[in-house]
This record gives C-alpha cells, sequence and structure tokens, in this order.
C-alpha cells in the first residue's frame, strides 16, 4: 500500500474542506479520486487511466508559536513527506516579537479529478 494511502485514506473530504470536493480511496499511483459528490462514478479501467491528474494550489504564512498554526504546518509538511502534497517554496523568517519563527510556505495537492 502506498504511503499517501496508508496514512490518509481515512479522509474523504467534501466541498467545504481544503481539498474541494470528496476523495475516493483507493486512488491511482497512490493519488486519490477527487468527485464533486460523494457518490463514486462507475468506470471502467480504461476510463480510470484517462482522469486527469490535477494540482490545487495554496500559499499560507504559519505563525509556529500559535499552536493552530504549527499544528497545520507540522501537517502540510507529513503529507509532503508522504509525496501527496508537493513543497514549491518556503521563507523563514524569525519573528522578533515572539522569538520564534514564522513560515510562508506555497504547495500544491494532487488529486485523480472524476469528471
Amino acid at each position: 500500500m502506498d504511503p499517501i494511502e496508508t496514512k490518509y485514506r481515512h479522509e474523504f473530504g467534501g466541498p467545504h474542506t481544503p481539498h474541494r470536493g470528496f476523495l475516493h480511496w483507493p486512488g491511482r499511483n497512490g493519488i486519490p479520486y477527487r468527485s464533486k459528490t460523494g457518490n463514486t462514478p462507475i468506470l471502467t479501467a480504461a476510463e480510470l487511466k484517462r482522469l486527469p491528474t490535477v494540482a490545487d494550489f495554496y500559499t499560507r504564512t504559519f505563525r509556529l508559536w500559535l499552536k493552530e498554526d504549527r499544528e497545520d504546518y507540522c501537517d502540510v509538511r507529513s503529507r509532503a513527506v508522504a509525496k501527496w502534497y508537493h513543497i514549491g517554496h518556503i521563507e523563514r523568517v524569525r519573528d522578533p516579537s515572539h522569538d520564534e519563527m514564522s513560515v510562508y510556505l506555497e504547495w500544491y495537492q494532487v488529486y485523480v479529478d472524476y469528471p
């Protein structure tokens, strides 16, 4: 089983989640299928192979002295290690007012999109 599927297959997404759709496992090459509805379309193997792989781009500044930001940052980085998310750019800056780091991060998340 692929590392992405092993760790994250309990996630099913939804329209109001960061995944911007419903996730279906197993995906293709460890990347989940994503659909606009919660229904899993029934497709042949040939049709599944023709589905496009897409990526959603995200940016965020994480203030690591804040618990929620630190947890979210670690979550994004963990998914990058599993090769589901891909880091495009990262800047680390020490915030003198908190004597802590803030991190500006750009990443993209990969899916196979259902029609």
